[in-house]
């Protein structure tokens, strides 16, 4: 029994370390969304909106919506900005910023950052208070009546796992006492032949070699 626990010792000790890792994608965009002459759009309506181009982040596509005159819950005289999830085909999760930008791209609003799952059933999500209009006009007028909002987009991905490759450990040397013979023919040999011959094998078996390169053996 001790002979055999010995050897499965002695076998574990020769496995190879292995190890994976859970990996989560991030994909990171920045989109502006230029609003030009915004005094025109004042007065245009509770719930009416005006919309940016469709763009794309981590394979799903986007839009910035803005209502000048705010949405019909929970504005109370701001202006609102949403973030609008186009292709949810399947939940889509994701951490994002709206703010606005003035003169010389300076930030006027500072939000926290919001992270939400975009699904079917509820495609945006934004801040209903996102600038008083009164505010959003004084901006805009220091600005030839321009305003921008930025949006700082991050999609988290599926997370997967991946394995590493294990690295064997080089087998043992296969030299026996005797064996001066198999040395020079398997090691001395071909290092005689090399102009960078190295020798660093240790004991008995540097000395076979150190008198065969020397022209001893």
């Amino acid at each position: 029994m001790a002979t055999n626990s010995t050897s499965a010792a002695s076998h574990a000790k020769c496995l190879p370390k292995t190890s994976s890792r859970c990996i989560t994608p991030t994909f990171t965009s920045t989109r502006d969304f230029e609003i030009t002459i915004y005094p025109l759009l004042e007065g245009i309506g509770v719930e009416k909106l005006v919309s940016s181009t469709v763009f794309t982040v981590g394979g799903f596509k986007w839009t910035i919506s803005f209502f000048p005159d705010g949405v019909r819950h929970g504005s109370f005289g701001n202006a609102s900005a949403f973030l609008n999830c186009l292709s949810p085909e399947k939940d889509v999760r994701g951490r994002f910023t709206l703010n606005l930008l003035g003169k010389s791209g300076a930030q006027v609003t500072k939000f926290d950052e919001i992270e939400y799952t975009f699904t079917a059933e509820c495609i945006y999500r934004g801040y209903p208070r996102f600038v008083d209009r009164s505010r959003l006009r004084s901006v805009s007028l220091e600005n030839n009546g321009s305003v921008t909002i930025r949006c700082v987009l991050t999609v988290i991905g599926e997370p997967y796992t991946e394995g590493k490759r294990a690295i064997l450990p080089p087998p043992p040397l296969p030299i026996l006492c005797d064996s001066k013979k198999f040395v020079i023919r398997n090691l001395a040999a071909p290092l005689k032949k090399s102009k960078h011959a190295k020798i660093g094998l240790g004991g008995e078996v540097d000395a076979v070699l150190t008198d065969y390169l020397s022209g001893s053996a």
